[in-house]
């Protein structure tokens, strides 16, 4: 069982994966699967811009404007900085010439899903620590059934069941 910060954190690099060229999961549209509520849903714990996680807000003179945080620099998000940080300690070995980064070949799923989860698991992501509304946005029940434009998890722990690929 998760917390939603660790699941926007986990959502944040599974995006980032697949953005990368040099990463065998370039371009494919995989998505988190949660049980929430006895269903099984899939969607976005957040949204990415470029390389940074992004949420529309309303800002002190009532604009709506779209802050984007990253995982390093001055605008460093918290559970991002620390997945990121947990992701380059496997991905990077400096001190091993003969260590390749595996997402360069990580082509199952299941592989991808445990690899993940490992990360996750080494990243000391605490509760309350993300700027992110804990929000599942464009939720979708993997039976077909239900569609919603968010579902608002709160401060649920959720169970993380799988990853799946979308085909368009």
């Amino acid at each position: 069982m998760y917390s939603v910060e660790q699941l926007q954190a986990l959502d944040y690099l599974l995006k980032r994966i697949t953005r990368e060229d040099s990463f065998a999961m370039y371009n494919k549209n995989l998505k988190l699967v949660i049980e929430f509520n006895n269903l099984l849903w899939y969607g976005d714990f957040i949204e990415i811009d470029g390389r940074g996680a992004s949420q529309l807000f309303i800002d002190d003179a009532g604009r709506i404007v779209r802050d984007t945080f990253y995982p390093t620099g001055n605008n460093a998000a918290s559970p991002f900085k620390q997945i990121w940080d947990s992701f380059v300690a496997l991905a990077v070995k400096a001190d091993d010439q003969w260590w390749g980064n595996p997402f360069n070949r990580i082509t199952d799923l299941p592989l991808l899903f445990e690899t993940l989860i490992q990360i996750l698991e080494r990243a000391d992501i605490s509760v309350g620590c993300s700027a992110f509304r804990p929000y599942l946005l464009n939720a979708q029940a993997v039976d077909g059934t239900l569609r919603l434009p968010f579902i608002n998890l709160g401060e649920e722990k959720i169970k993380l069941v799988s990853i799946i690929e979308l085909h368009d």
